[in-house]
């Protein structure tokens, strides 16, 4: 069951957000051997025009000062896990391919469920960006089925695939794949957003995580999802309903392992869809506070709360990748307002 699995209580005090330091991450290719796989699960890959590599209180281009800076964020982080390269690494690490996270090994494995509408070929998406490095999430519903797909529903090759595929990977089944192949699958998860992202529905969310001095492309944002796997149809044509509620249920429990394990301190719910399965998932509700009104005819509400005593949530009713209602101040104004909410 979903119910009670996340401890969500009501509003808390603010906490220091934890970005990671800009500079410090690379991408780098990975090589495999029989028993090791060179892997820097810490690494990031940014836009040559991100990039900022002056003293330690130079700012980035999102505002952020590596060291810490005036409106409290901190560069103090969690301690990395076993199998995980430091998010401050500037050199390729090796990494044994078995000290990968072992909840993150189990979700990767894990058989893709019966009749479940899982778009074929595609591999369970744990995060798009480093989970691990970053201190900001936005959360949706599920992958979108163009991760892996084209608009003719061919599936994505290089150049042009987003992550990592069972043709890429050259295999059918994860469960009893080789290790380093499910290296690989974590990898290009960590590392998407240096590859071919989905912009025209990243960058929606982009201008919030910036007003808040996060971003995807520098590493200190990331983006996670309540169902891992892509479906086809998209979640809101899945039927039977009850197919939608046995994909949560199964999924639920990772997204709880990861803000449990990550450095995450800060999580947006974009869309009334996305907090309502929130609030099922932990059995409580959010705080609803004063909305957003003045931008087409219904106003956009505003939720709060903390889930594990640590996570602060920061959600909103509008889904802001509609092209109905959602114009351009709605959401500058969307984005004034969480920033206002996350204390930036």
């Amino acid at each position: 069951m979903l119910f009670g699995l996340f401890g969500l209580t009501s509003h808390a005090a603010p906490t220091n957000l934890q970005l990671s330091q800009c500079c410090s991450f690379q991408k780098t290719k990975i090589e495999f051997s029989p028993s090791i796989v060179h892997l820097p699960i810490g690494s990031v890959a940014m836009r040559p025009d991100e990039l900022d590599c002056g003293d330690a209180q130079t700012r980035n281009n999102h505002g952020v000062t590596r060291g810490g800076d005036s409106r409290g964020i901190s560069s103090q982080r969690r301690p990395s896990p076993p199998g995980y390269a430091s998010c401050s690494a500037t050199t390729p690490i090796v990494n044994d391919v078995t000290q990968i996270p072992e909840y993150i090994e189990r979700r990767i494995r894990r058989p893709i469920p019966p009749d479940s509408r899982v778009v074929e070929g595609s591999t369970p998406v744990v995060s798009f960006g480093n989970a691990h490095c970053a201190a900001v999430a936005t959360l949706g519903l599920n992958p979108s089925r163009v991760e892996f797909l084209d608009r003719d529903g061919n599936e994505l090759v290089d150049p042009f695939r987003r992550l990592a595929t069972h043709a890429s990977l050259g295999t059918s089944n994860l469960a009893n794949a080789p290790e380093p192949v499910v290296a690989q699958v974590l990898n290009d998860c960590n590392s998407y957003f240096s590859g071919n992202p989905y912009r025209q529905w990243f960058d929606q969310l982009e201008l919030i995580l910036t007003q808040c001095g996060a971003s995807y492309y520098d590493g200190s944002a990331c983006h996670l999802d309540l169902v891992q796997w892509a479906t086809d149809p998209t979640w809101g044509n899945l039927r039977p309903a009850s197919l939608r509620k046995e994909l949560l249920n199964a999924d639920s429990l990772f997204l709880r392992e990861q803000l449990s394990n990550e450095n995450i301190e800060l999580l947006f719910a974009n869309g009334m869809g996305v907090v309502r399965q929130l609030r099922a998932a932990a059995n409580t509700s959010l705080d609803e506070i004063e909305p957003i009104v003045g931008f087409g005819h219904r106003g956009t509400r505003l939720f709060i709360g903390t889930i594990l005593d640590r996570v602060r949530v920061i959600g909103w009713s509008t889904n802001l990748q509609s092209s109905f209602g959602v114009s351009s101040g709605l959401r500058t104004e969307v984005a004034n307002r969480v920033a206002e909410l996350a204390g930036r």
